[in-house]
């Protein structure tokens, strides 16, 4: 019986496909809508949706949803079958074309602002460190392509180009695989050169020394109490290591700043209140410690929790 089924299958299948179509509701849709896309003209057992802009498969009925995040022509399949038993599919396809949504913003530039990993604007490496990498935080309106250049003590460091859609934030990077160069002792200056929008305001400038070793004089955070703070709130810590200074640099770590000044208490022991912002991340932090034009040092350990949710 199964295989008289799959022979009637077979012989019928081209009638049953048929007239089989797509429909699109609505028929130009929008980035950001739900589009309602339809398998007509057939009673399929089961379909497969691809939608053409990379996202996964569906598995379903006749009927499914879907909502496009870019704009552009994308060609939506499905692939369907008329029975459990038959094993026998075909395949209807329909090109999609997605629009923006309204009128088009002006492509510009609102915020930037430029960072080491750790959220300063002013860090100290060794020489021939090799992962040293800027960050560039953007906030856009619009869609265009960014087109800008690394400088590093005014000279062009990697060009890039990046088309950014819709307003939203980005960070981008001088190159995870490219650092900047540390062969030089002395201070060093880091900015972003734009050509792609026009800005209107000037591009901030991050600095970083290049050392020539680690400082054997430096400040040393060898532990922290508490040894626990909490994103969004303000606490005093206090440190515990050899040679520390009330004007010494701590390296606190990105989202957490040094709100007050720096206080010897003590043989090898200083305080100091910080806020922890409340973006900062979960988890555990080594702080550091160094002279202005020295080495970070220290392996302090503390642990950032979430902020704080009242119910």
């Amino acid at each position: 019986m199964r295989v008289l089924v799959l022979v009637l299958a077979f012989l019928f299948a081209p009638f049953l496909h048929g007239q089989a179509m797509v429909s699109v509701n609505p028929a130009k849709p929008k980035i950001g809508e739900l589009t309602t896309l339809t398998l007509s003209q057939v009673v399929p057992f089961s379909v497969t949706w691809t939608f053409g802009d990379d996202t996964p498969a569906v598995v379903g009925g006749a009927i499914t949803t879907h909502t496009f995040t870019r704009p552009g022509s994308f060609l939506v399949r499905a692939a369907y079958s008329l029975s459990a038993v038959s094993g026998v599919t075909a395949t209807v396809q329909r090109a999609v074309f997605v629009g923006t949504t309204g009128p088009s913003a002006p492509f510009s530039i609102s915020y930037l602002a430029l960072r080491w990993e750790d959220g300063t604007v002013r860090r100290t490496v060794n020489q021939g460190d090799r992962n040293l990498v800027a960050f560039a935080d953007l906030k856009y309106e619009g869609t265009g392509q960014f087109q800008a250049q690394w400088l590093v003590d005014g000279v062009a460091f990697r060009s890039f180009s990046r088309q950014l859609t819709f307003a939203n934030r980005v960070t981008l990077n001088s190159g995870p695989q490219l650092s900047l160069p540390t062969n030089i002792p002395g201070e060093h200056l880091v900015t972003l050169q734009v050509f792609q929008p026009g800005l209107t305001f000037e591009v901030p400038v991050i600095r970083y020394f290049v050392s020539l070793g680690p400082d054997p004089e430096g400040p040393v955070l060898k532990s922290v109490m508490p040894k626990r703070v909490r994103a969004g709130e303000e606490v005093e810590l206090q440190f515990v290591g050899p040679r520390l200074t009330q004007d010494m640099e701590l390296h606190l770590g990105r989202d957490m700043a040094a709100v007050g000044p720096i206080r010897l208490i003590g043989p090898e022991q200083a305080v100091v209140k910080v806020f922890v912002a409340p973006t900062a991340r979960p988890g555990t932090r080594i702080l550091r410690s160094s002279r202005e034009k020295g080495s970070p040092a220290g392996t302090a350990r503390l642990e950032v929790l979430p902020v704080f949710k009242k119910h």
